[in-house]
């Protein structure tokens, strides 16, 4: 008869969940990374909330608030990653 550690079996099968997991969000934070990572900027609202991984709604009040300094030309917005950093330093918790 054979023997069967259920406790292992189920173990490894969380364990390569969890790793699987793991590795997924990696990868759209490496992603993520390349997006943002060539350009001393972040273009729009959208930008700014997806950098700071925060809503739109908020991102949107930090621009309005002036808490985050931004250039705009017509409908283009930008944020130079600098002043989010300097923000964020200021805020941290």
């Amino acid at each position: 008869m054979e023997y069967y550690d259920y406790n292992r079996i189920c173990d490894d099968a969380v364990i390569s969940t969890i790793t699987a997991q793991v590795v997924d969000a990696l990868s759209k934070q490496m992603e993520k990374m390349k997006e943002h990572g060539d350009s001393p900027y972040v273009q729009g609202i959208d930008g700014l909330a997806d950098y700071l991984n925060i809503g739109k709604t908020i991102a949107q009040e930090l621009k309005n608030s002036g808490e985050i300094p931004y250039s705009q030309r017509g409908r283009l917005i930008w944020f130079r990653k600098i002043d989010i950093e300097k923000f964020m330093q200021r805020n941290k918790g």
